[in-house]
C-alpha cells in the first residue's frame, strides 16, 4: 500500500525555477520508518521552470498509473525470505499533497472555482472585491448541509470531461460538476473522493494561523508595539522540547517568513499565553477553540471523540470569525477544516500523513549540488537514488 506525494520547490532562494518531484511512501513500513529517505519511492522529477498546469501534470502521472496497475495485479519479485520470487501486489492507498496540487493530481477546480471544494458539491457564492473581479464566499459552517461529493459521480463527472468534443464543452462541464480528467481514474479500486487526504501541516499551520494575524491587526487588534513585546515575553517560556524554538525576530517581524514547524510552536505553545492580555473578550476565546482543536488533532494518537470534539470547536471557530470580522473573511484553508474529519476518521492521527516527512525530501533535493543552475532535474533525480542506494551499501 503506497501513498503518493507530488510537490515543486526551488532549487535555490534567489532562483526563479521550480522543479518538482513524485515520491511514494511504502505503508506498510512502521511509521517511524516509512519516511526515512532510505524507504522512499522517487517516481520522477517534473522539470521546470514552472509549474504544469492540471492538464499538463497528467502526463507525468501517467506512466505511474500504467505500471500500477500492473503491479495491482501482482509481478513476481525476488524477496528477502523467498530470494526466488513471490508474487508481490502494489495499490495506492492515498494522495497525501497541498491543496493546490492535489487539486492538480486528483482533477480537481482550483481555490477560486464556485465548485472549489475537493470532498463537498458545496457551489460558493461570489463576493465582490471592488474590481471586476469577484472570490468564492467560503463563509458556510453549517456542513450538516453540504452535499458530500461521491466516488461514483465523480468518475462519471472525469470521464464526461474527457469525452467532450471541445475545450469550450469541457469549460462548461468542469465550471458545473468541479470536475476535471485525472489519470487516477483509471485504477479501479481508486476512490478519488475518500482517498485524496487534507493534510494537517497545511491546513493547521500554514494557513490560518497566519491569516489570523492579518486579520487582528486589520481589525486594529496588534500592532508593531503588541509583536515587540511578545517577542520580549517569549523568552520567559520555557516550551516543550518536542517544539521548534521561534526567534524573537519571527514574533517582532509579525511572523513572517515562517515554517510550519514554527506556526506549529506559536499557536499550540506560545500563543495561548502572549495573546491573552491583547486580545479582548470573544477574539480571544475563539482562537482558544481553535488551539484546542489543534491541540486534540495533532498529537501521537487520536480517538473518535477526540475527532468529534475537534470539529465541532472548528465550527464554531469558523461561525464566530463570520460574526466577527465578516463573511469575507474565511479562506478555501477554513472550509477545509471541516474535512479534516474525515481523513482521521480513514487514516487515523496527524502522524500518518500529514506532509512533514515529504517536505524534508524536497530539503533533501535542494542540497544535492548543482551549482545554482536550472534545468538539472535529471541530475536530481540521479543523485537522489545514488544517495538512496548508498545508504543500502553501508548496511
Amino acid at each position: 500500500m503506497v501513498s503518493l506525494n507530488v510537490d515543486w520547490f526551488q532549487p535555490s532562494d534567489n532562483m526563479k525555477h521550480s522543479s518538482g518531484a513524485i515520491y511514494l511512501a511504502i505503508n506498510n513500513l512502521p511509521r517511524n520508518t516509512r519516511m526515512k529517505f532510505s524507504n522512499i519511492v522517487l517516481v520522477g522529477v517534473i522539470p521546470g521552470p514552472h509549474e504544469p498546469n492540471d492538464d499538463q501534470i497528467q502526463n507525468f502521472l501517467k506512466p505511474l498509473v500504467d505500471e500500477l496497475l500492473v503491479l495491482y495485479n501482482g509481478v513476481v519479485m525476488p524477496t528477502y525470505q523467498n530470494p526466488n520470487g513471490e508474487v508481490v501486489r502494489v495499490a495506492l492507498m492515498s494522495i497525501n499533497c497541498d491543496m493546490p496540487a492535489a487539486r492538480k493530481v486528483a482533477g480537481y477546480m482550483g481555490a477560486m472555482a464556485t465548485k472549489a471544494c475537493k470532498k463537498c458539491s458545496t457551489a460558493f457564492g461570489r463576493l465582490s472585491t471592488g474590481t471586476r473581479s469577484s472570490k468564492p464566499n467560503f463563509s458556510d459552517f453549517d456542513d450538516e448541509n453540504w452535499v458530500q461529493r461521491t466516488w461514483e459521480q465523480q468518475r462519471v463527472d472525469a470521464y464526461d470531461w474527457l469525452t467532450a468534443t471541445h475545450k469550450a464543452q469541457q469549460e462548461e462541464k468542469q465550471a458545473s460538476s468541479g470536475t476535471k480528467w485525472s489519470e487516477v481514474h483509471r485504477l479501479p479500486y481508486f476512490d478519488v473522493v475518500r482517498y485524496v487526504t487534507v493534510d494537517p501541516m497545511h491546513n493547521l499551520f500554514l494557513g490560518t494561523p497566519k491569516k489570523m494575524i492579518e486579520v487582528w491587526q486589520d481589525f486594529g487588534l496588534l500592532d508593531s508595539t503588541d509583536f515587540s513585546a511578545m517577542a520580549t515575553e517569549s523568552t520567559t517560556i520555557i516550551i516543550p522540547r518536542q517544539y521548534t524554538k521561534l526567534s524573537e525576530g519571527k514574533i517582532s517581524g509579525a511572523f513572517a517568513n515562517m515554517k510550519s514547524d514554527e506556526w506549529r510552536t506559536w499557536v499550540v505553545a506560545l500563543s495561548p499565553f502572549l495573546l491573552k492580555q491583547r486580545l479582548s473578550g470573544e477574539h480571544f476565546v475563539n482562537w482558544l477553540r481553535y488551539v484546542d482543536a489543534v491541540k486534540l488533532v495533532t498529537g501521537p494518537s487520536i480517538t473518535v471523540e477526540d475527532i468529534d470534539t475537534a470539529h465541532l470547536l472548528m465550527k464554531n471557530f469558523g461561525k464566530t470569525c463570520v460574526e466577527l470580522y465578516g463573511e469575507s473573511m474565511p479562506t478555501p484553508n477554513m472550509h477545509m477544516h471541516l474535512h479534516l474529519k474525515e481523513s482521521f476518521l480513514d487514516f487515523g492521527p496527524s502522524y500518518s500523513f500529514w506532509l512533514y516527512g515529504f517536505e524534508r525530501l524536497n530539503g533533501d533535493m535542494k542540497d544535492i549540488n548543482i551549482n545554482f543552475k536550472t534545468g538539472f532535474e535529471t541530475t536530481y533525480a540521479t543523485m537522489f537514488i545514488q544517495n538512496v542506494h548508498t545508504q543500502d551499501l553501508k548496511r
